[in-house]
């Protein structure tokens, strides 16, 4: 009785140890494990709980982006309809800068920039379109249509809070819209002016500016005296 019992233990010990080696319960509680933390993109639920449909797209780079499409026709850039910056009544979907206009919004009647199959351009609101000083622009920035800052320099997209300042040499300042400016970096060093003729000089950036009697006359024309 004892040696059937015996054989019975050792038997079920070779079952089990069975189920829980490779490929057995261990894997297999791992791959639900993995399965389990797979998180959905919540932009993309977010557009199929709001009777969206959302499709893949591909830019010129190739990169892939997500489109919402609402019920009427409407179209937005997911993350951007997820942030409450595209919807039904504020399509600003597009794929290139010809894709936007500024105008009156073709239902409310208002002032409105976005994507141009909903704006009527024979109604313009030239402040609110270009400012003031007309130093703003719609543009396409990251599938949205955006007013931006017309900028001229590095200076004036160092001054703007959405601009990135990347700490090469010299450096470079990139506006939202994509567009990078680098700073400009004087060759040489002026000191006219502080009582020394440089006239001989090293030949590295920041170095002083060589210096004449023509160039620096406050400073060499009374060492050359």
């Amino acid at each position: 009785m004892i040696r059937i019992l015996a054989l019975c233990v050792f038997s079920a010990f070779l079952l089990l140890a069975g189920c829980i080696g490779p490929g057995g319960l261990n894997n297999q509680t791992n791959n639900n494990q993995t399965n389990n933390t797979q998180i959905p993109n919540p932009a993309s639920v977010y557009c199929e709980n709001n009777s969206g449909v959302l499709e893949i797209k591909t830019d010129s780079t190739g990169a892939q982006y997500g489109i919402c499409k609402l019920p009427g026709g409407v179209e937005c850039e997911e993350w951007a309809f997820f942030r409450g910056e595209c919807n039904a009544t504020n399509p600003t979907y597009c794929a290139e800068n010809s894709d936007c206009a500024c105008g009156v919004h073709k239902t409310t009647r208002q002032c409105f920039y976005g994507n141009k199959d909903y704006v009527d351009v024979s109604q313009q609101c030239p402040d609110f379109c270009n400012g003031i000083a007309a130093h703003l622009q719609i543009k396409c920035v990251q599938n949205r249509c955006l007013q931006v800052r017309i900028v001229k320099d590095f200076a004036e997209c160092a001054s703007l809070d959405d601009s990135v300042i990347m700490e090469s040499y010299p450096r470079q300042c990139r506006t939202v819209d994509g567009i990078t400016f680098v700073e400009e970096v004087p060759a040489c060093e002026n000191l006219c002016g502080d009582g020394t003729c440089q006239e001989v000089v090293c030949m590295a950036i920041g170095c002083p500016c060589a210096e004449t009697e023509e160039s620096c006359p406050a400073d060499c024309a009374e060492s050359l005296g």
